[in-house]
């Protein structure tokens, strides 16, 4: 949840409600107040993002006047939210993007290494655990702990693991969390050509 305050010029009555419109796409509703400033609560929905919150309109749903009865006029002022602040909404879940691997195509038999490599949509961090990949042939990969937005691991053919056409069947924490800088869990699935 996020405050945000509105400063007025002078005191005003609402009465009924007032919305911030957001950048972001959401909306910060403040309720019948009297007074210079006034404050709501802006409550971060899925889908929502936004790279510098800022206000985008003001929406009176009753009135707002001051004890003139002048109404207020809802132009933003230049000093908005994102003026004075860095507030960053984040609500897109990261994905594997691609699983490939750079190892020339071929025959591998049991003890050979072919690398994998899995890119991410954006950034992610793999803390306290392991990332694990199941294979077509049987065979797993284990990626440790990395930051970035791809990471390296190698398989190592084993007796008894076969395959025409190598590919990943699954993706999974073994522990720990797969995070983007909002902390967003990655989603695990494997996308439709790797």
């Amino acid at each position: 949840n996020i405050s945000i305050r509105v400063n007025f010029s002078k005191a005003i009555t609402l009465t009924g409600t007032m919305s911030v419109n957001l950048d972001s796409g959401g909306v910060c509703a403040i309720s019948a107040f009297v007074g210079t400033t006034a404050t709501g609560i802006y409550t971060v929905l899925i889908g929502q993002n936004s790279s510098d919150l800022t206000a985008t309109s003001i929406v009176v749903n009753g009135t707002a006047r001051d004890s003139a009865l002048n109404n207020l006029n809802t132009t933003l002022p230049g000093t908005n939210i994102a003026t004075n602040s860095n507030i960053v909404i984040d609500t897109t879940i990261p994905s594997v993007t691609s699983i490939q691997s750079l190892t020339a195509s071929g025959y591998y038999r049991a003890g050979q290494a072919i690398n994998i490599i899995v890119s991410f949509s954006e950034p992610v961090t793999l803390s306290n655990g392991t990332l694990s990949m199941n294979l077509t042939s049987g065979g797993t990969v284990l990626f440790g702990a990395f930051s970035g937005t791809s990471v390296t691991g190698v398989y190592t053919v084993l007796v008894g693991e076969n395959t025409l056409t190598l590919n990943a069947t699954s993706v999974s924490l073994t522990a720990g969390t797969l995070l983007d800088g909002s902390l967003n869990a990655t989603s695990m699935v494997v996308p439709s050509t790797n």
